[in-house]
């Protein structure tokens, strides 16, 4: 060999040299197993005292007032549904006649007048009661 071709071989074998010992190490490096280290969290502890009694500031005391009589309670009006269809199935019936696009009011004028001219039929499932209203329109 000349001295040329010895000169670049000492230049350029470091640098052979030292791809080809990354490339080993990457190899070796893929078949170890990747550890996860997580921070640890620390928690600072509170003191808090229950038993400590915080005295309010003491308020003038107001003359006592003469006591008023008790209200009666007064009885409520019924509602336009009578007590055997339960306000349940009157909700849902009217919930599904909303769904349907007619008005609150109209819905409940239209149970409440269905409930009250069938006295004989008792609503006892709302598909009925709804199939009825449906049936009214």
């Amino acid at each position: 060999m000349t001295e040329i071709s010895w000169l670049v071989l000492l230049l350029f074998l470091p640098f052979c040299l030292n791809t080809i010992v990354s490339i080993i190490d990457g190899l070796l490096d893929m078949k170890k197993p990747i550890v996860i280290v997580e921070e640890r969290v620390s928690y600072k502890e509170k003191v808090v005292y229950r038993d400590r009694v915080v005295q309010k500031p003491k308020q003038p005391k107001q003359p006592k007032q003469p006591k008023q009589p008790k209200q009666t309670k007064q009885n409520k009006p019924k509602s336009p549904t009578s007590p055997t269809v339960s306000n349940v199935i009157v909700d849902e019936v009217l919930i599904a006649l909303l769904s349907l696009g007619i008005p609150k009011s109209k819905g409940r004028g239209l149970i409440s007048s269905l409930v009250k001219s069938s006295s004989h039929k008792k609503y006892l499932d709302s598909e009925t009661l709804l199939q009825d209203c449906i049936k009214s329109l």
